[in-house]
């Protein structure tokens, strides 16, 4: 008869990551008639189901019939179980599976670990959701999900993510487009100027053309999504393969290196249409008939430099938001993980969606600064609205005036 400490021991001891809750799930699943003991048939049976399921998996996930499994694979492997792991615990795995490091695991070290991996993991929910996420490239400084399948090739990845997030991008930012063209307006308000306001503002955009005065600029916002999205996550995929040692586990820092690098990438390449998108927002009525004559109007007025005004603090500020956004979410997440895995629980989906909330508004909030410089810089050379040399110049005026 195995106790349950001798199953926590036994689980220590081969050094696979759990907290108590999660073993005493584990042992109650294991212990089928609930006698406070294992016996040798139900842990015999729970064995063979175990290694019956890790059999399929396995043989599934090894595509290639190479009789061994990448790091990636084994993340897809554990989530076709129903279970979750973290790129921490991962990382833990993968050192002590890998007995050759290689960088692969056969199927032998593989259900010596995987075995009596819980099915409850808090922890691993908030990782899990990092690489299922639909990310549709809505913020020009959000570090891209990496949900790349280990057997598609990057152009099916990218053609998914384009397809998903393309759908989700045009339903999500034709709903919050007014708010966007009045966060835009206020933002590009003259230094020294008193702004409208919410009330006044959305009185002006509708006083302007009604209803469809409030979807201006929103044509183009949707018209950069592909490119953006397609950009971001190629560039990513490059990134991440320079600066992590295990591209199929992805470690914070890495992200973060290689999530700033695409950002950073991605900006330069699809910035003249940010240019479009903000004067054609905070232009006064008639002004630009539509994305083309804007984009002749200004090219023709300025030069071609004039569609890469305020790309200076558009390219720093992504180094703050990704940073800021990345650590108060695995703050949030270690908090979480350690309260519901006190509980036997996990997460639900609310719970790291708000987490997710949590941290791009502090990140925001933080970097918000750069922002409203850089929509001042892009509305520069608006009929109304003022020149600045440069962005030193443009924050002076702003911290003077304001």
């Amino acid at each position: 008869i195995i106790s349950l400490a001798e199953l926590t021991a036994g689980v220590r001891r081969i050094g696979m990551p759990a907290s108590e809750a999660a073993l005493r799930n584990l042992f109650d699943k294991v212990d089928k008639d609930h006698s406070g003991g294992i016996s040798r048939e139900e842990f015999a049976d729970f064995c063979t189901m175990r290694l019956k399921q890790l059999r399929e998996v396995y043989d599934e996930m090894d595509s290639d019939k190479s009789g061994s499994l990448s790091s990636l694979e084994v993340r897809h492997a554990v989530e076709s179980l129903g279970m979750k792991v973290s790129s921490e615990e991962l990382s833990l795995l993968m050192s002590k599976l890998d007995a050759n490091n290689d960088g692969s695991v056969g199927f032998e070290q593989f259900c010596d670990r995987l075995m009596l991996l819980p099915e409850v993991n808090p922890r691993a929910v908030f990782d899990s959701w990092n690489h299922i996420v639909v990310d549709d490239a809505q913020s020009e400084y959000t570090v891209p999900k990496d949900s790349r399948h280990p057997y598609k090739p990057l152009w099916v990845s990218i053609g998914e993510k384009l397809y998903c997030g393309g759908v989700a991008g045009v339903v999500s930012r034709t709903a919050t487009a007014p708010i966007d063209r009045i966060k835009m307006i206020l933002q590009a308000t003259p230094p020294g100027e008193t702004s409208l306001g919410l009330v006044a503002g959305f009185k002006k955009m509708y006083a302007e053309g009604g209803f469809r005065a409030m979807f201006r600029g929103n044509g183009v916002n949707v018209l950069k999504i592909a490119p953006e999205t397609a950009l971001k996550f190629f560039a990513f995929d490059v990134f991440k393969g320079l600066f992590s040692s295990d591209p199929g586990n992805v470690g914070i820092g890495e992200r973060f290196a290689a999530g700033g690098m695409a950002g950073g990438t991605t900006q330069v390449t699809i910035y003249p249409m940010e240019i479009l998108k903000t004067r054609m927002a905070v232009s006064p009525a008639g002004t630009y008939k539509s994305i083309m004559h804007c984009c002749r109007s200004t090219v023709s007025k300025e030069g071609v430099g004039a569609l890469y005004k305020g790309l200076i603090p558009s390219i720093i500020g992504i180094v703050p938001y990704a940073g800021v956004d990345l650590m108060v979410n695995s703050v949030f997440r270690e908090l979480a993980s350690r309260r519901y895995a006190a509980r036997g629980e996990e997460p639900g989906i609310a719970v790291v969606l708000a987490g997710g909330m949590v941290s791009s508004t502090v990140a925001m909030v933080t970097t918000y600064p750069l922002n409203l410089v850089r929509t001042r810089l892009q509305a520069s050379g608006v009929p109304g609205a003022p020149a600045y040399s440069g962005t030193i110049d443009c924050l002076q005026k702003s911290l003077k005036a304001d």
